[in-house]
């Protein structure tokens, strides 16, 4: 199970300073990569925003070693203008992704939801859909929920010993793991 810190309610009020400081108010999502600019102090808030540490982040987003990453989080390097681009592009699908939930659970305003909680890429890169770039930004997500609607949101660590049992040689897919979280988890 999930229990969310201090550090969580600190990142998320971080988060929104971000998006109204860094992001242009007409940023939309969508297959192409967003313009974005960030300063290199703002670089490791919105890596630590996005769940990714130093060495996740250098190797999924900057391509490169960690010491050149940490280089740009101190500003002893300028960030490139494609690694400013694919942050800008995970915080939109972030920002898009948490805006969808936050909706539909205010339109739902007394359902209990369930979500998967994946402690491991490897447990979240099983089901062959999902891409690696997104599980840290997607835990991200949950914890922000969690901290938002704490009687309502319950994480549910992924358990692929008991998934495998339960599906039980179907073709695993999205919807048969929110089926196994309501039925089984």
């Amino acid at each position: 199970s999930f229990v969310i810190d201090s550090c969580t309610t600190a990142i998320a009020l971080i988060e929104e300073q971000l998006i109204k400081r860094v992001l242009p108010m007409t940023h939309t999502i969508n297959s192409e990569l967003s313009p974005f600019r960030v300063p290199q102090l703002d670089l490791q808030a919105v890596r630590r925003v996005l769940f990714f540490s130093a060495h996740e982040a250098a190797v999924m987003i900057g391509m490169v070693d960690e010491k050149t990453w940490l280089g740009w989080e101190n500003g002893d390097q300028p960030i490139p203008e494609q690694v400013a681009m694919r942050i800008g592009a995970l915080l939109d699908w972030r920002k898009a992704h948490l805006a969808q939930a936050r909706e539909s659970m205010g339109i739902n305003a007394t359902q209990h939801v369930r979500a998967l909680w994946y402690e491991s890429m490897d447990d979240w890169c099983s089901l062959e859909e999902h891409d690696p770039i997104a599980w840290r930004p997607e835990q991200s997500i949950n914890a922000t929920l969690l901290e938002e609607f704490p009687s309502r949101i319950e994480l549910i660590a992924f358990d692929m010993r008991k998934y495998a049992a339960w599906i039980k040689g179907r073709k695993d897919s999205m919807h048969l793991r929110a089926q196994w979280l309501t039925e089984v988890a």
